[in-house]
């Protein structure tokens, strides 16, 4: 099983598909996991699974309110799919 420390390490490598294949192996341990789940949907995004990584990140900023990078990418996401208004929102 992978660690947060290997999951980060793979994000900023950009090793997209690794890194969320160590993420679901830790949210097979945790599904409450926020740090798998905002890798996930980072992961995703960097992926172009615009509506997947919006999941993803959303359930992360629900089970974490407290990092502002996760509503950002979930604005972000909003933008590329062409909803400003949504995305302001977030």
């Amino acid at each position: 099983m992978a660690d947060l420390a290997t999951i980060q390490e793979l994000s900023t490598a950009g090793r997209h598909q690794e890194c969320l294949q160590a993420c679901q192996s830790l949210l097979q341990v945790d599904p409450e996991d926020t740090s798998a789940w905002k890798y996930t949907g980072k992961s995703r995004l960097a992926l172009g699974q615009f509506e997947k990584a919006q999941q993803c990140l959303t359930k992360a900023h629900h089970l974490d309110r407290s990092d502002p990078e996760k509503p950002k990418d979930i604005g972000n996401i909003f933008l590329n799919l062409g909803d400003k208004d949504t995305a302001t929102q977030w």
